[in-house]
């Protein structure tokens, strides 16, 4: 693996994300204590902030995925980031349409046209509302499923991408109950948001205050314990089967290489300047048949397993006649 030089943009994401945390935490308080329902100024500054807060969100989400694609090697998330993305938008964009002709309606009040702009604003904000909720649901499934595949992210900061994901399966359940009003209070919907930007604020500083080498050493580590782990036991126990049979490979041939080894070991040459029945061995020898040589030859390939040349045959049949004394025509004859 190649050493991972982390881009200076994960580090500015850093604070946009806990800026982000902690402009969600003051909007929760405003929402929760501060906003009147119906009038005009505290429309606008609701939808103005789902507008802001969509788009720094979308923004967000676009550097994670990056981030755990290059950082992580981890790309099974990028259909879900994907999808949340689309349908964040598409919130995004509905609510900014609200906002848009909630403002005509607004300039339109003192200009004697505001029949018009009321029931432009109604036609499109009952077609918002089914859009915002369709989108929403989505959003809310979306957020399930992906807590679940964070949850079971085994890399490096195991822990901190579970609690991640516990807690974007935590908002999707806090946000349904929100949506049919069971909570009484979007306070939570919030909170649990804001954990959710903190930890991948937390899990993005721990990152890139790491050493790039000791970065690259944990993930190898990480990558090949989760090689290990997602193996059936079948498949190791079959490579275990190989290994080991590649082993007895490696020492069947390591002594065949042992028995392989020169014939001049195992056939020791004839000094012939001090044999004496040399003459009688070269006579014998060249009046054999040919079967009777090509006998000799073989049984002197079959120890020396290896391919003699023309030269060295000749050299150790000689031997062979000579050490066995087949020259010797008495040699059978009572002493």
């Amino acid at each position: 693996m190649e050493n991972k030089i982390l881009p200076k943009i994960y580090k500015s994401t850093v604070i946009i994300a806990f800026s982000y945390a902690v402009l969600l935490l003051v909007y929760a308080i405003y929402k929760e204590f501060f906003y009147v329902d119906g009038t005009w100024f505290h429309g606008f500054t609701a939808n103005g902030f789902a507008v802001l807060s969509g788009l720094i969100w979308i923004g967000i989400l676009l550097i994670f995925k990056h981030f755990i694609n290059n950082v992580f090697n981890y790309s099974i998330a990028n259909g879900l980031i994907n999808a949340y993305i689309i349908f964040l938008g598409i919130t995004t964009l509905t609510q900014l349409t609200v906002i848009y002709k909630s403002f005509l309606v607004y300039t339109s009040l003192e200009e004697g046209e505001s029949f018009n702009a009321l029931s432009a604003f109604a036609s499109s904000s009952i077609l918002g509302a089914i859009l915002l909720f369709i989108s929403n649901f989505a959003i809310i499934v979306i957020s399930v499923l992906l807590g679940i595949k964070l949850s079971k992210m085994n890399s490096i900061y195991k822990k901190l991408f579970q609690i991640l994901g516990f807690t974007f399966i935590g908002y999707g359940i806090i946000s349904i109950l929100g949506t049919f009003d069971l909570l009484g209070t979007d306070i939570f919907q919030f909170l649990t948001k804001a954990t959710i930007v903190i930890g991948i604020g937390v899990i993005f500083i721990k990152v890139v205050n790491m050493n790039n080498a000791d970065l690259n050493a944990l993930l190898i580590s990480a990558k090949k314990t989760e090689i290990v782990k997602v193996k059936p036991e079948n498949q190791l126990q079959e490579e275990k089967l190989i290994e080991e049979n590649n082993f007895s490979e490696i020492i069947k041939h390591k002594e065949k290489a042992e028995v392989s080894k020169p014939i001049e070991d195992e056939l020791p040459l004839i000094n012939w300047d001090e044999f004496k029945d040399k003459e009688l061995v070269i006579s014998y020898f060249n009046s054999l048949p040919e079967d009777e040589v090509k006998r000799i030859e073989n049984i002197i390939q079959s120890k020396s397993n290896q391919r003699l040349s023309a030269e060295q045959n000749y050299q150790f049949v000689l031997n062979y006649i000579a050490e066995k004394k087949l020259y010797d025509h008495q040699r059978f004859l009572p002493k």
